[in-house]
């Protein structure tokens, strides 16, 4: 199974603050994301993490974190993570800043998706039906067209599945923000 999350945010004493998250001490908060994603994620499973994994300087305890989920962990990178010492790091399957996907669908549609950590207007294939999956605005972002913020402050701080995102994808339409929207024609839209 796929999943998608973002901002955990793991050993970051301000953000409890910031995001007015519901936890009494960074630790208490790290202990429930912890949780949350493995009662959740099975060993088997592929997560891509759309930035802001962990807010620490210490990189052991980052390891020691990623390494306690389970899943293959997939990172985009977002602006608290530390890219120079967090590619030190073999706890991450992949690790970058966008990260494009082909997926296919129950239905056997193949879809697209663009991931970042900051949430885009425009994106590849965006006018044909992407979809566009971001975390950083913590759950504050009302996305136009078929855009998601998959951050734990948007989903009760677990992670979201493939399924529910393919769900809530299917009641959205496609909103084309660029000059795109002269050109489409109906084929571009049913993918042909």
């Amino acid at each position: 199974m796929i999943w998608f999350t973002a901002d955990t945010h793991l050993w970051h004493p301000k953000i409890i603050e910031y995001c007015n998250r519901p936890f009494k001490t960074v630790e208490e908060m790290s202990e429930v994301l912890l949780a949350n994603w493995n009662f959740k994620v099975s060993k088997k499973d592929m997560v891509f993490h759309l930035g802001d994994f962990g807010f620490s300087s210490d990189v052991d305890r980052i390891d020691m974190m990623a390494r306690a989920l389970n899943g293959s962990i997939h990172l985009v990178y977002g602006n608290h993570d530390e890219e120079r010492k967090l590619k030190k790091l073999n706890c991450f399957a992949w690790q970058g800043h966008l990260k494009y996907l082909r997926v296919r669908m129950p239905d056997g549609r193949m879809q697209k998706i663009m991931m970042s950590h900051y949430p885009m207007c425009a994106w590849r294939a965006g006018h044909k039906g992407s979809w566009m999956l971001h975390g950083h605005s913590h759950g504050t972002h009302v996305g136009l067209g078929k855009k998601m913020d998959v951050g734990v402050d948007a989903h009760n701080f677990f992670p979201i599945s493939m399924d529910d995102v393919n769900a809530y994808m299917a009641s959205r339409s496609i909103r084309i923000e660029d000059y795109h929207a002269g050109l489409i024609r109906e084929d571009l839209i049913d993918g042909n």
